[in-house]
């Protein structure tokens, strides 16, 4: 297995992208969702006034972990 580092969270998405959901290891739907997170997780990081609704926090738990669970899965069935 080939070792490979990221400087920036936008880089991790765009592998996981390229070599898993568009090889449809895993559904297109979680690589939108991802996508998702890392702009919401920019906007909590540098936009001074974003305030995160019980709602939206919910909705990226969910995604997250839906996440655990498919890489999880994955990983069981691989090894």
């Amino acid at each position: 297995m080939d070792t490979v580092d990221f400087k920036r969270h936008k880089d991790v998405i765009g592998y996981f992208n390229k070599n898993y959901v568009s090889t449809e290891i895993f559904p297109r739907e979680l690589g939108r969702r991802l996508g998702m997170l890392q702009q919401l997780r920019e906007k909590s990081d540098y936009d001074d006034f974003y305030i995160a609704s019980k709602t939206q926090a919910a909705s990226q738990f969910d995604t997250a972990q839906m996440v655990l669970e498919m890489v999880t899965q994955y990983l069981e069935d691989k090894y």
